[in-house]
């Protein structure tokens, strides 16, 4: 059984865990949430839908029509990090939104906003450091597939002309091979036309020297 003092002392305890009571620690207590999604990994957090996410990708696939697991998996890269972008500007607006009604009788809400989030947290400026890097991540994943798609299609123009060239290589040695074996033919049927031609001629001077 629990003696006095610790009876006492549960309650006090019990008194201390209860959560902020002023004004601005229970604003810096409503951005657990929000420090949750900033440094959260995940694609889909509270507040998002799967199917934003399903539409941004399809938009890409449609634009960029990537081929291969290369192409496929920056075009999944540059998806990702835009989503990231958009989450930050979102929570952005949250952050701002949520200083804001921490102090409803300031004259300059947004400018004290601002003010007490530097003073607790600096949650803004994590949040544009984020934002910056996921539009940096983003600009290389699309720098990245546009270099691999055009790698692709020269190399697919390439292939295309040594297949042309190809193809009138040897058309053009069949045609020299036709017209070798069309001048032996032509060769041969001059050669027995004119044997044919002096044929008679031929008996008749053998005759005339016979007599």
């Amino acid at each position: 059984m629990a003696s006095p003092a610790q009876i006492n002392a549960s309650r006090v305890n019990g008194a201390l865990s209860q959560g902020p009571v002023t004004s601005e620690g229970k604003s810096i207590s409503s951005q657990n949430a929000l420090k949750v999604g900033i440094y959260s990994e995940s694609l889909i957090i509270s507040g998002e839908d799967s199917a934003d996410l399903d539409q941004l990708a399809a938009e890409y696939r449609a634009f960029y029509k990537p081929v291969g697991p290369e192409e496929e998996a920056f075009m999944a890269d540059a998806v990702r990090a835009r989503w990231m972008n958009l989450r930050y500007f979102r929570l952005e607006a949250a952050v701002i939104n949520s200083r804001v009604a921490a102090n409803p009788e300031s004259e300059h809400a947004v400018a004290a906003a601002l003010d007490q989030d530097r003073k607790f947290g600096n949650t803004l400026q994590r949040l544009f450091r984020r934002r910056e890097a996921a539009h940096r991540d983003w600009t290389e994943a699309l720098s990245s597939l546009k270099a691999c798609q055009h790698y692709r299609r020269r190399q697919e123009e390439k292939d295309a002309d040594e297949l042309e060239q190809a193809e009138d290589s040897y058309a053009s040695k069949s045609k020299a091979t036709d017209n070798v074996r069309l001048g032996r033919r032509s060769g041969s049927f001059r050669a027995e036309r004119s044997r044919l031609a002096r044929g008679p001629l031929d008996s008749a001077e053998n005759l005339a020297l016979r007599l």
